[in-house]
């Protein structure tokens, strides 16, 4: 399903944003997760070690709010000493308010195939779980090729008016590039280490709680963290 314009709507209301500000860009299933994981890691390296991450308590998706989901609805949801937000909005969708920001943009593209391969089995496993059946995977991956599809058609995230920019290492982008002492006493590595599938995948939240808990969007976080394999 698209984005319509009732729903972008809510998202204008939300573009106050800074230069400072950050925005994790992504089409749904092309590692959203794991990239809220690094960018959160990345610029609260400073204010959290390895043992007081907030990720050790929390599903990256809260540590890093969605502008048209979370901050649309209840703009207290974000942290404002974290300048970090995200979007599932392609980029040539996203209102002139928050372009003309100055904000950076962080964004991460997946081959297509491994991209619909992993919607298909995220949209499943919910379905399945309240007794709905799912679309027959041959009739969903019709529809994904003619761009129906949540939050939009998937060519249009990887359109090739997206700035060169964008495709910058993640922390030059951020503006926290990590000094030759973080590199040499191995910081680098515990943010790598912290934001690991297995790491995640296996951290007591991830497994057993639920994101958005008591709403009508509520899901089990487990579900984001499927181990997919390129090409599966």
């Amino acid at each position: 399903m698209n984005h319509s314009r009732k729903e972008l709507c809510p998202l204008r209301n939300t573009s106050r944003l800074k230069p400072n500000d950050i925005i994790v860009a992504s089409c749904p299933k092309t590692g959203t997760t794991w990239l809220k994981a690094l960018t959160f890691a990345i610029v609260t390296r400073g204010v959290f070690d390895n043992s007081t991450n907030p990720l050790l308590k929390k599903v990256p998706h809260e540590c890093v709010p969605f502008l048209e989901l979370d901050l649309a609805k209840v703009s207290s949801d974000r942290d404002s000493g974290i300048p970090l937000v995200a979007t599932h909005v392609p980029y040539i969708s996203l209102p002139k308010t928050i372009l003309d920001s100055g904000c950076k943009i962080v964004y991460v593209c997946r081959d297509p195939k491994d991209v619909f391969v992993s919607l298909w089995y995220f949209v499943a496993k919910q379905l399945i779980s309240k007794n709905i059946e799912p679309i027959p995977k041959e009739d969903a991956f019709e529809l994904f090729c003619k761009g129906t599809a949540h939050c939009g058609p998937y060519w249009d995230h990887v359109n090739e008016e997206i700035p060169k920019f964008l495709r910058q290492e993640i922390s030059t982008v951020h503006g926290y590039p990590f000094s030759l002492e973080e590199e040499e006493k191995g910081v680098m590595q515990k943010v790598t280490n912290i934001c690991s599938f297995e790491n995640l995948s296996n951290l007591e939240v991830n497994k057993n709680g639920r994101h958005r808990e008591n709403t009508t969007l509520a899901i089990p976080n487990h579900v984001y963290f499927r181990n997919g394999q390129a090409g599966d």
